[in-house]
């Protein structure tokens, strides 16, 4: 004819877009259906000893013509439940009742173990773990209040990876009984134990944030962990690198091809690549698939490498020394070629990359700082104390920290060039490492002397004990990519493995108490207060569904709703009171000010645009909301 015709780039994105009413495919739907079919079937298939092993003393390497028993006793279909589930539940942009109901028809309780079962028999305990995470972030979302339950279970596979993944019955032979026994997965799952475990149980109180600990039998120094697969990577003093499963401890490989020991290591942001510095001078890459290297070394400096950072995009790398230079390298292609060499006045003891400027530490009290595009130095920042061991740099809360030989912690805003902490002395010997999370919020510093220390960086506060290893001095520290694990190489050639989201998850629930709290006249709503900050609640789910931040300076120390359930009153030991709107989240009068003592109690007058605060000494404020004047 003639006309020109536009056809769909695909028959798929035809069928789910919007354009088609006829043939329209919904996928929330089509994941509820599967998800709920799913569920049904490990509900009706799931069972206790699902291929009837004979016995608990042989792994499952060795049970003889197992793949024979999972094809006759594991059906295809509960196979693809157990494995899959998840994926369709969190495609789902909401939660509804039904869903909810087989989400806690088959977890937490025996079905759970169950699945555990038929997991550990197909070898996929790690896509378990995997599927328990993705539940866990797709609550937090949905439906925070179910979260807790659930957790449990991430913890159990990581607590007892390793009996589970060797040996099916163990999963009620080693880990059930190590459970802590007011666990919610213990008491639904206890009476699956023979009575001579019950009795002889292990009664830890709450699960436990120190890990795995495994030897590596050789003087170990820095540790890296992959972004790729959370393979953790250790460099030895003989100049070799090991690779390590920090789940089961077991050695994965063995790179070698440094004459001298390993300084530093650094993995790009595929993990596809790690980079090596030595004290033999040279910088080595490696092939995390192969694990071989990539090319010749790099050949630049006179003496040892100390640092090493690449930037944002992987396009450059930074390499620090002993010989007071800085070598600059383009990494954009095949082979890496030098770009430019900063000169500096001291010898590099540790360097970082953010996004606007290189920084570094040396043995005077000097943290120099360039600019990153034209190298040129910005500014010197002078310390109180001598010899930076070592940096850390967070674009998120735009800082940098650092450690000294003495154990003093300093910590500067990267704009202003000025400190925001300093002077912190945990301590009596040096600080060996120092690390931020991801979103700033924690500062991470290990000494031999005081092991392991979390700071709340918007404090510089400890967030929790000291974390002291009992086998030996805590020397480097590394966290992994998904801010689960916490390791540490000690001097007694073990590494330590803590759970970061326990000791996060547990302190933080101390440090944030609630300090007040109101329901609304029709019980529908509950409010709550934590320093400055108000949390409103569904009653009956306790799902929070508005978070106001407040622009209080002290704690939060009474609350009132309205009867309508639109305005909350506040008041403060900040001698303030204050009325916010709940649906915009905005002040719609001024505070009422200038009193000299904390608001003890607030409440709104019935049927009235007034509310009354009360304070110390003996004296009651009646307030019109619609003027903000006093009544």
């Amino acid at each position: 004819s003639g006309c020109m015709q536009i056809i769909h780039p695909s028959l798929a994105e035809y069928l789910l877009g919007e354009g088609s009413k006829k043939f329209h495919i919904n996928m929330e739907l089509i994941h509820q259906t599967l998800f709920q079919q799913s569920t049904c079937v490990m509900l009706k298939q799931l069972k206790f000893n699902i291929c009837q092993l004979e016995t608990s003393y042989l792994k499952n390497s060795d049970v003889e013509n197992l793949y024979l028993k999972i094809q006759d006793h594991i059906s295809s279909e509960l196979q693809y439940a157990c494995l899959y589930w998840s994926h369709h539940l969190v495609s789902t942009e909401s939660t509804n009742t039904q869903l909810e109901f087989l989400l806690g028809a088959v977890f937490v309780n025996v079905k759970t173990l169950m699945w555990i079962e038929c997991l550990s028999l197909l070898n996929k305990i790690f896509h378990g773990i995997d599927s328990i995470k993705k539940l866990y972030l797709w609550l937090n979302k949905v439906n925070p209040s179910q979260i807790s339950g659930f957790y449990e279970v991430y913890y159990f596979l990581h607590k007892f990876y390793i009996p589970i993944v060797m040996s099916t019955p163990h999963i009620y032979l080693s880990a059930l009984p190590f459970a802590p026994v007011h666990s919610v997965i213990y008491k639904k799952c206890s009476h699956l134990l023979p009575v001579q475990l019950v009795e002889s149980t292990i009664t830890n109180q709450q699960w436990q944030a120190k890990g795995l600990l495994f030897p590596v039998y050789k003087d170990i120094g820095v540790i890296k962990f992959s972004p790729k697969n959370s393979l953790l990577y250790s460099g030895f003093s003989d100049g070799s690198i090991g690779i390590w499963n920090p789940y089961t401890g077991e050695p994965v490989a063995l790179l070698s091809g440094h004459e001298h020991q390993i300084t530093t290591l650094l993995l790009t942001k595929d993990g596809n690549t790690l980079i090596s510095g030595s004290v033999d001078t040279t910088i080595r890459f490696w092939d995390t698939i192969t694990c071989k290297s990539l090319h010749q070394p790099l050949y630049c400096h006179t003496r040892t490498i100390t640092s090493i950072a690449l930037s944002t995009d992987d396009s450059a790398l930074y390499c620090g020394s002993l010989d007071k230079t800085i070598s600059i390298w383009n990494t954009s292609n095949a082979f890496p070629s030098l770009l430019y060499i900063l000169q500096c006045p001291h010898i590099i003891k540790s360097l970082v990359i953010s996004t606007k400027y290189i920084i570094s530490g040396n043995t005077s009290n000097l943290l120099h700082i360039w600019n990153i595009h034209s190298y040129e130095k910005v500014t010197e920042s002078q310390l109180r104390h001598k010899d930076i061991t070592t940096l850390a740099v967070s674009s998120t809360v735009n800082q940098a920290a650092c450690g000294t030989v003495r154990g003093y912690i300093s910590v500067w805003n990267l704009e202003r060039y000025d400190p925001v902490y300093t002077h912190i002395h945990p301590g009596l010997s040096s600080i060996d490492d120092i690390l931020y999370t991801q979103d700033g919020k924690y500062l991470i510093t290990s000494t031999k002397d005081r092991g392991i220390i979390i700071y709340d960086t918007s404090k510089m506060q400890p967030f929790c004990e000291p974390l002291i290893s009992t086998y030996g001095e805590v020397h480097r520290i590394a966290i992994s990519q998904d801010e689960h694990f916490l390791c540490a190489s000690l001097d007694t050639n073990h590494i330590q493995v803590w759970d970061l989201d326990i000791l996060l998850q547990k302190n933080q629930i101390n440090s944030r108490a609630i300090q007040s709290f109101a329901w609304s006249e029709d019980n529908n709503v509950v409010a709550l207060s934590c320093d400055s900050v108000i949390t409103l609640h569904d009653y009956h789910s306790m799902h929070q569904f508005k978070k106001i931040h407040t622009s209080h300076t002290n704690k939060i120390t009474c609350l009132s709703i309205s009867s309508d359930n639109k305005r909350i009153l506040l008041g403060s030991s900040d001698y303030t009171i204050e009325v916010w709107d709940i649906d915009s989240g905005e002040l719609p009068v001024d505070p009422i000010t200038g009193f000299s003592t904390e608001v003890c109690s607030v409440v709104f007058l019935a049927k009235s645009a007034q509310v009354a605060g009360f304070v110390i000494p003996f004296r009651v404020i009646i307030w019109s909301i619609v003027t903000g004047e006093i009544v």
